[in-house]
């Protein structure tokens, strides 16, 4: 599992191949945002599980606005809601 602290940190990561799941949140530090990441990674891997954390729910009504469909999970959560949607995520 790698982990990036941002958006930038994160693009050579999505880079290599091998990954099966991008867990971003929204809002994110920097110049690239998770719907961003999401999108960029749905172009150069479309198979590849998207999921997104946010603390602010209303964000992700306008993300199915624009058409964007993902896994999302309203923070704060738990490490067993976590758990339990990635296992259904990667199971898939």
């Amino acid at each position: 599992m790698d982990q990036a602290a941002n958006g930038e940190e994160a693009i050579p990561l999505l880079d290599a191949d091998g990954y099966s799941l991008l867990l971003t949140d929204v809002h994110m530090p920097g110049n690239i945002d998770g719907m961003q990441l999401a999108e960029r990674t749905r172009k150069r891997e479309p198979g590849v599980e998207i999921m997104f954390v946010t603390a602010q729910p209303h964000v992700l009504d306008s993300m199915l606005l624009e058409g964007f469909v993902a896994t999302t999970l309203s923070k704060p959560y738990n490490l067993a809601e976590l758990v339990k949607v990635v296992q259904r995520l990667l199971r898939q």
